[in-house]
């Protein structure tokens, strides 16, 4: 899914994978509105030129308000390296 991506941009690679080649945990991608991490191929799914990719950080937020907890959300944030290649 990612290969010709990271293929074209290579400094995309060290933001997306782990030297281990598995992808981030921080990483989230949504292909056509659907979580890849729930599609029977994951990371393997095929993409065509019809499908929109979405490559989505999580950002780590401050602790749940009033309850001593950590919290973490996914904000829709641009990767920088992404907007610098108008991939955004």
């Amino acid at each position: 899914m990612l290969l010709a991506l990271t293929e074209a941009h290579p400094d995309l690679r060290k933001h997306l994978f782990t030297a281990e080649g598995k992808l981030r945990a921080f990483v989230n991608l949504y292909l056509n509105d659907e979580d890849v991490r729930y599609l029977p191929e994951k990371e393997a799914t095929a993409v065509t030129a019809a499908d929109t990719l979405s490559i989505i950080p999580s950002i780590a937020a401050g602790g749940l308000a009033g309850t001593g907890r950590p919290g973490r959300r996914a904000f829709g944030a641009v990767h920088p390296e992404l907007h610098r290649l108008g991939l955004n």
